[in-house]
């Protein structure tokens, strides 16, 4: 038992240090590259300095203006995607609609297909101009220009971004909904409580540590996000911290020591973000003991259930 501990150990610290070094290696010569003030081009650098933080970090400075892009447009498109996966998690997995199984495996597909083909759709939809709605709009209304959807603008970059994240958070949730003790629910309505009091105030709280882990795992990848900041952000030129960062590398010369102090940046942003989540997962507890197996029973909707099933149908 010793000695099998004891290459269960060997094993587990080497597995440990080898991820390790997959994730910190290339930091390092990140980390390497964003201090170097001299020219962008040396490898290893042969002059070290703040200047390259100072000039993204200077309130005059343009770089400075990508930040808040990146954040205008994360904190919009997790704005929507939480509460897109959040609803039809619990449609789905807690309510009595019909064809929930079809329904289920429609809504992960997106999470299959890169955002890259959503952005290129939303583009040929909705650019201001050639989009086919605007232009079939402009055609109905005899007019030579309609602009009434922009996918090239902020919105429309955190739109794209939040129908494919709402898919992870469909995901992430449902797992919560479908190992969820009923029991509670089920006091609350014998009590006399409506269906949107025990969901807001026993359903929901139960699936908080998912919906936190949802929403913060979104916010990193809208903040990481590339292809619909690409394809849809360009055209009007607005740039968040990943499109800088390819404009940064592909110019020439390129400069490789302003990229990668953006790229540091944006990774103790990330940093950060996980260290405030952990502390609001410690503060507080979500435990429910139960002593018994059980089946999530479907709430019965009603009248509603249409409605729910074409909120469904409509985010398919």
């Amino acid at each position: 038992m010793r000695r099998h501990l004891t290459v269960q150990n060997i094993v587990s610290v080497g597995v440990t240090l080898f991820c390790v070094a997959l994730v910190f290696y290339p930091l390092i010569f990140l980390g390497q590259a964003s201090f170097n003030t001299g020219d962008p081009r040396d490898r290893p650098p042969k002059t070290y300095g703040f200047d390259n933080y100072g000039e993204i970090f200077n309130p005059e400075s343009s770089y400075l203006k990508l930040i808040w892009n990146t954040l205008q447009v994360t904190l919009m498109g997790t704005a929507m995607a939480v509460p897109f996966g959040l609803v039809l998690a619990w449609i789905v997995n807690r309510t009595t609609v019909p064809w929930r199984e079809g329904l289920e495996r429609m809504m992960t597909l997106p999470y299959y297909v890169t955002p890259l083909v959503g952005a290129l759709a939303w583009s040929a939809l909705a650019s201001p101009r050639a989009g086919l709605i605007n232009a079939g709009l402009a055609y109905l209304l005899g007019q030579s220009e309609v602009t009434i959807l922009d996918a090239n603008s902020p919105f429309g970059i955190a739109w794209v971004m939040a129908l494919f994240e709402g898919t992870v958070v469909f995901v992430m949730i449902s797992a919560a909904f479908k190992s969820m003790d009923p029991s509670l629910e089920e006091s609350s309505e014998v009590l006399g409580a409506s269906k949107f009091y025990t969901v807001t105030r026993v359903t929901i709280p139960l699936v908080l540590p998912a919906i936190l882990s949802a929403t913060f795992f979104v916010v990193a990848e809208m903040m990481a996000s590339f292809a619909a900041a690409a394809v849809l952000g360009l055209p009007g030129r607005f740039f968040v911290i990943t499109t800088a960062i390819w404009t940064l590398v592909v110019r020439f010369p390129p400069n490789y020591p302003l990229a990668a102090t953006l790229g540091i940046s944006l990774f103790a942003f990330m940093i950060v973000m996980m260290y405030f989540y952990g502390r609001v997962l410690r503060g507080a507890s979500y435990v429910t003991i139960t002593g018994k197996a059980f089946r999530p029973r479907l709430i019965n909707m009603r009248r509603w259930t249409p409605v729910l099933f074409g909120v469904c149908v409509t985010y398919v």
